[in-house]
């Protein structure tokens, strides 16, 4: 399944990781700054959930710089009491999260708003597959149709049956 870290305190972190990781997800908990500074230095995560409600940590400061880390992870902020319309990062365009969801926050639907990202980011993946082998430098799309042999007059292949 997909790789997760969340950004939240200890005890909520260890509750929604234990739910995900039922579900099959590899997820790590960072409750503390530094941990989440070294994130940076490893590999990217598909899902990244933050709890916007850390004033020690900048409140929504995290978004843009998770979405300058690893700017394809789908971003879910967990809100409570924090209008983030009225913030300067929300009015700047830098608040962009692919989901919000508000406090309390029902583990089942967390599981349903990752499953949901996770499908987004596998079906962009096929996507991507199934298109790359018909379209770019693939040296059949580069071919000549039939249709146009078959329509120039001069051509020494023309399919006249």
């Amino acid at each position: 399944m997909s790789r997760i870290v969340i950004i939240a305190d200890a005890r909520l972190g260890h509750v929604w990781s234990s739910a995900l990781a039922r579900d099959g997800h590899d997820v790590v908990c960072v409750s503390d700054s530094l941990s989440f500074q070294s994130l940076f230095e490893g590999d990217s995560y598909e899902i990244v959930i933050i709890d916007i409600d850390r004033p020690d940590w900048g409140e929504t400061m995290l978004i843009p710089q998770v979405r300058a880390a690893w700017p394809d992870s789908k971003i879910v902020a967990v809100v409570a009491n924090y209008d983030f319309r009225n913030s300067a990062v929300y009015q700047m365009g830098l608040w962009t999260p692919d989901q919000v969801l508000l406090k309390p926050l029902a583990i089942r639907l967390l599981c349903t708003t990752v499953s949901f990202l996770w499908a987004q980011i596998r079906s962009q993946e096929i996507r991507e597959i199934v298109t790359g082998g018909f379209f770019g430098d693939n040296p059949i799309a580069k071919a000549p149709k039939l249709s146009n042999l078959a329509s120039d007059p001069e051509d020494e292949h023309r399919l006249d049956y």
